[in-house]
Parts: C-alpha cells; sequence; structure tokens
C-alpha cells in the first residue's frame, strides 16, 4: 500500500508523505510509517514479504530447534545436590577430624595400596624414619569402609518429561516401607565378598517399630564379626581395618549416653519402645568393663532396691569417677571449651 501511494501516477506523493498517510489510514503514528520504510525496502531487496508474528506467542517453544537444544543441554547438566557441608563445618567436628581422624589415618598411608586414575597400583613410599622393622610384603594393610543405604518403595524420580498423549498413572502416598542395605567397601577388593561370591558380607535390614525395629550396637558388632570371619577365611595374608561412622548407633551402647540417664536412683527407669501400637517396657543392657567384667544398671536380686536403677551417680562412681559437687549436665548441655570434669555428662 506504501508503495502504490507512492509511485501513484494521480495522487503520489513524497516518501515520507506517502508513508504517513498509509500510517494514519492504519490509525498508526510516525514509528509505524518508520517501519513501514524498513519493510519496504526489505520487500524491494529481497522480493520476501515480512512476516507476520500475530498468534506467534500462542505455540510452544519446544518446537524452536535452537531452545529445544538448549534445554536439552540444561536438563544434561542437572546434577544432584550433593552433600550439604555445613555439619562439617561445626567446632566439634572440626577438632575431631583435625586432631583424631586425620592423624590416625595418616598411620596407614604407606601401609596400604595406593591407585592411579587409571585404576593401576602404585609402588608404595616408605618413610625414612620408619622404624617398626615391617617388610613391605608383611605390611599390606586393607581399609574397609562400612556403609549404609536406605532405599524406600516409592523412590522415583520427582522431574521428568513424559509425551503429551501420555495418562496420569495412579501412584502410592509417601516414601513408602524403607529396606536398609549395610555392608563394606575397600579400594581393593569392592564389596566385601568370598572370591567366588558365595560369602557376602551384606546385611538386609527391614527398620521400623513395628518390623524389624532399629539397627543398633548389637547388629552393627555383629555385622563386625561376619565381615571378619569371612576376611579370616579368605584373606588371612592381609591386616584389615574397619572403619565406622562415628554416629551414635556406634558408641558401646547408645542407651548409656548421659544425657538419657537420671543421676539419681528410679523405680522405671530405660525406653519406652511402641510395637505394634501396644507400649512395652524395654530394661537397658548390661555394659563390660575393660577387663571383661560385666556393669548391671539396676540393683540385683537379694538388694533392698532390688529391680531399682542404680542412678548415673552410682554407676560412674562404680567406674571409678568421682562426682561429687558435680550436676548432672551443665546448663543447655553446653560445656565449657576444653573441660573434662565439670558435669556428670563430660564423663
Amino acid at each position: 500500500m506504501l508503495l502504490w501511494a507512492y509511485v501513484d501516477p494521480t495522487h503520489g506523493k513524497p516518501w515520507i508523505a506517502a508513508s504517513l498517510q498509509v500510517a494514519h489510514m492504519s490509525r498508526r503514528g510516525t514509528y509505524w510509517a518508520k517501519m513501514l520504510h524498513k519493510w519496504a525496502r526489505d520487500f524491494i531487496s529481497t522480493r520476501m514479504y515480512p512476516e507476520n508474528l500475530y498468534d506467534t506467542w500462542h505455540k510452544t517453544l519446544i518446537t524452536n530447534k535452537d531452545f529445544k537444544q538448549e534445554l536439552n543441554t540444561y536438563l544434561q547438566s542437572v546434577e544432584p545436590s550433593g552433600q550439604y557441608v555445613n555439619g562439617y563445618e561445626h567446632k566439634d567436628v572440626k577438632d575431631y577430624r583435625q586432631n583424631v581422624f586425620l592423624p590416625e589415618m595418616a598411620k596407614y598411608e604407606h601401609r596400604i595400596r595406593a591407585y592411579d586414575n587409571e585404576g593401576n597400583e602404585l609402588p608404595r613410599r616408605w618413610p625414612h624414619d620408619m622404624d617398626d622393622g615391617l617388610r613391605p610384603y608383611e605390611d599390606i594393610h586393607v581399609l574397609w569402609y562400612h556403609d549404609e543405604s536406605t532405599f524406600y518403595a516409592n523412590d522415583r524420580c520427582k522431574v521428568g518429561w513424559v509425551h503429551s498423549t501420555a495418562k496420569a498413572v495412579p501412584r502410592a502416598k509417601g516414601e513408602g516401607p524403607s529396606i536398609m542395605a549395610a555392608d563394606f567397601v575397600s579400594a581393593d577388593y569392592g564389596w566385601l565378598r568370598s572370591p567366588d561370591c558365595t560369602e557376602s558380607a551384606r546385611v538386609l535390614f527391614k527398620a521400623g517399630v513395628e518390623r524389624q525395629g532399629y539397627f543398633t550396637n548389637s547388629d552393627v558388632l555383629a555385622h563386625a564379626h561376619k565381615a571378619m570371619d569371612i576376611l579370616d577365611k579368605h584373606h588371612p595374608h592381609e591386616k584389615h581395618v574397619l572403619i565406622f561412622e562415628k554416629t551414635q548407633q556406634l558408641t558401646e551402647n547408645v542407651l548409656m549416653m548421659p544425657f538419657q540417664l537420671e543421676k539419681c536412683q528410679k523405680a522405671h527407669p530405660g525406653v519406652w519402645i511402641q510395637i505394634k501400637l501396644v507400649k512395652e517396657w524395654a530394661p537397658m543392657a548390661n555394659r563390660s568393663f575393660a577387663d571383661g567384667r560385666e556393669q548391671a544398671f539396676y540393683f540385683p536380686e537379694g538388694h533392698p532396691q532390688a529391680g531399682i536403677f542404680k542412678g548415673m551417680a552410682t554407676i560412674l562412681e562404680e567406674c571409678g569417677y568421682d562426682i561429687s559437687g558435680k550436676n548432672s549436665e551443665c546448663e543447655g548441655f553446653r560445656c565449657k571449651p576444653g573441660a573434662t570434669d565439670c558435669c556428670c555428662r563430660i564423663q
């Protein structure tokens, strides 16, 4: 229309005047007239009509090849969030890592096998100040790490793409029942197995109050004995170190944690557990001293207070601690840094 208004032999007008007239007829302004200039020049040079963008914003961007490629690249780059590091920056955790764990692991640095990125064993380096008299072929240590993983019946990918014609599939709500797999793994042999794979250290455990209970200290000890039996039978020529994560369930007795005990005697100490919606009282098991003697937490039969909990004070005194004048715990469980005898809890 602009070109006709410009070249009309009878009513033709100059270029700018013609564009303003056409814009006015379309109820537009000067900006529209400038765009008419551009579209007209493009048509004269390419003989291609301008693309009409009307209604294009209602179409999905997935049909755009460039956008589709960028989207696929992004989806391939999405990775799990990994492990959060906040807990590993706590003062007590850093102190244990720097002053206990790392020095202990350094003792085995020249006693374990090392591998390159291709899985080839590297020659071991022996420190010059090594004076333990052990020969290289007598001093191989294998580090076995205890690993626990829990899997749920309804584990699933919560984000994904489906076909446009796919229908919603009903699925169970919640995580569902769980199963825990505990095993030992090393860089030398992988998962702890016999050479013919007929014996395995893996343990499957159904955790829950109405199932197999919880994986306690006794279960960890039984798992360690199972692993040691396999190692003694199939790898007796090496020394083995079992490494466990430092958690409450791996302590000598999780029920012996001081903040769970009463300082004074109590008629019904213990832990209330709920099994199949029926509450039952479970007494705490005895512990053992370093020399093998057992220590009971309740007064024995024949005692005037038979069956009564001894209390934390009596238990610690039997262990040789002097707790006179001490509180059962510091306020808010916050002992002063470096304190070793401020309360009964620190024992």
